[in-house]
């Protein structure tokens, strides 16, 4: 593995990305772009949008604020990079849905979300692209299904600020290849082409593509097999295991909290205004059908795992907790989707797939604004 990764940028960047003693030092945002050029893909049209100049699925980025407008950088992995066409994606409609409850506020909220990244990336892009856009404040948005750590192995998918403790290739080539597939599945997907240039104007982020009408909640099709989707949903309910870890001796949410109050204490040191944390559940955590059938496969498969152990409110209240203790805002979108689950048996996730669907990004942005609004439009957040 390692003499392949000399000699191939992919097998490279699958192997080494995450490891704890070998994080990349970047000299600017460009160089940190290079490394996401796989996913950042400038201008390609994904569901029939345009990505802007730099790739993340968002209008074109300008360096300098317009006048009177609150900007805010939003971080976060392929939930807020977005897995619809861009209108339906959770962060439009959240800036949508901000700017009509913010009333007279003018409101700029940037996406700047990257598929299969976590904590440690969000802070990267928040250290080299904040000096450029100068926001306000900053919202990390974190996704209970990976970007907390593994409670059964004690794994974390985040260098340790405090240290090295991984230095396997091949571990890291199997983590992240599987980090990968469980983000985009370009092959099932309608977006992830490259539009030919035919005309003289440059393509534009966030414009539409072509006149063909943006896919539905019923036209969508499975994502995976059931076989690889059982995987993935077996690696989510790591997540949400309380009970003995398999690996004992450390404190397996160490690494992820480091760097969570990392980038706070840099959001702080800055000058702008205290970050706030919004939690996105998987299905697991809001579907019970999913969260028994997957417990109930994962412990056939490995016996020494307590049943009574799994808590799939866990991720949600080690987050919260921190915020507390950090004394910044932090909001769970989990209580809305479960609310939405209940009144209406409709989906809110895709076919085989740990993305939301259009009513799930609908449902997520409407309470996320909400908060927000509370946070940004009543005084300010300072």
């Amino acid at each position: 593995m390692r003499a392949a990764a000399g000699v191939s940028f992919d097998v490279k960047y699958l192997a080494t990305a995450g490891a704890a003693n070998m994080p990349r030092q970047y000299k600017s945002f460009e160089d940190l772009l290079h490394d996401f050029r796989s996913d950042l893909v400038p201008h390609r049209s994904w569901y029939n949008y345009y990505a802007n100049a730099l790739g993340f699925l968002d209008r074109e980025f300008v360096a300098a604020k317009p006048k009177d407008t609150m900007r805010i950088m939003a971080l976060g992995d392929s939930f807020a990079y977005g897995s619809m066409a861009y209108p339906q994606n959770v962060l439009p409609l959240t800036e949508a849905n901000l700017r009509a409850r913010c009333g007279k506020r003018r409101i700029e909220l940037m996406n700047f979300g990257i598929p299969a990244t976590g904590v440690w990336e969000y802070r990267l892009v928040h250290r080299f692209a904040a000096p450029i856009f100068k926001p306000e404040t900053v919202v990390v948005h974190f996704y209970m299904g990976n970007d907390g750590p593994d409670l059964i192995t004690g794994a974390s998918e985040v260098p340790s600020i405090a240290g090295a403790t991984r230095t396997s290739f091949a571990w890291n080539f199997l983590a992240n290849s599987w980090k990968l597939l469980r983000s985009v599945d370009a092959a099932a997907q309608p977006g992830g082409t490259f539009p030919s240039s035919t005309g003289a104007q440059e393509p534009q982020g966030g414009r539409r593509v072509s006149d063909q009408a943006d896919v539905g909640d019923g036209q969508l099709s499975a994502s995976f097999t059931p076989e690889v989707f059982s995987q993935i949903s077996i690696a989510q309910i790591g997540r949400l295991y309380a009970g003995k870890m398999l690996v004992e001796g450390r404190d397996p949410w160490k690494e992820t909290l480091d760097v969570l109050d990392a980038l706070r204490a840099e959001v702080v040191s800055a000058g702008e205004w205290r970050p706030i944390i919004v939690l996105f559940p998987s299905e697991l955590q809001v579907d019970p059908q999913a969260f028994e059938a997957t417990k109930r496969e994962i412990t056939q498969r490995f016996p020494l795992l307590d049943p009574a152990g799994f808590d799939p409110g866990l991720p949600n209240q080690m987050i919260l907790a921190y915020c507390r203790r950090a004394g910044i805002a932090c909001h769970d979108t989990t209580p809305a989707l479960i609310k939405a689950a209940a009144e209406d048996p409709a989906p809110l996730y895709k076919p085989r797939d740990t993305h939301w669907n259009v009513r799930g990004n609908r449902v997520a942005a409407q309470d996320e604004a909400a908060f927000l609004a509370q946070q940004l439009c009543q005084g300010g957040g300072a």
